[in-house]
């Protein structure tokens, strides 16, 4: 297992979580340039951050988000090797 397949991935149901906006917003947020451009397209066609790209914008947003990850419920996506 190489390094960057441990890298935990977020979705927006996650941000949305964290920041109390919707999922709707999450994205024109991010099309605004007011949150980071996704890293990754998941299974259909969803938009997936790494957390590392998170934690350069906004270190406290991305920890509450790995605490999100941590929950067995959320669970957290990794990248397959």
């Amino acid at each position: 297992m190489t390094e960057h397949s441990a890298e935990k991935l977020v979705r927006p149901a996650h941000l949305s979580i964290v920041t109390g906006f919707s999922e709707p917003s999450i994205s024109r947020l991010a099309a605004l340039g007011k949150i980071p451009p996704h890293d990754l397209r998941g299974n259909g066609n969803g938009r997936l951050w790494k957390l590392s790209t998170l934690r350069a914008w906004n270190p406290a947003i991305a920890d509450a988000v790995e605490s999100l990850l941590k929950h067995p419920a959320l669970g957290s996506i990794k990248i397959a090797a």
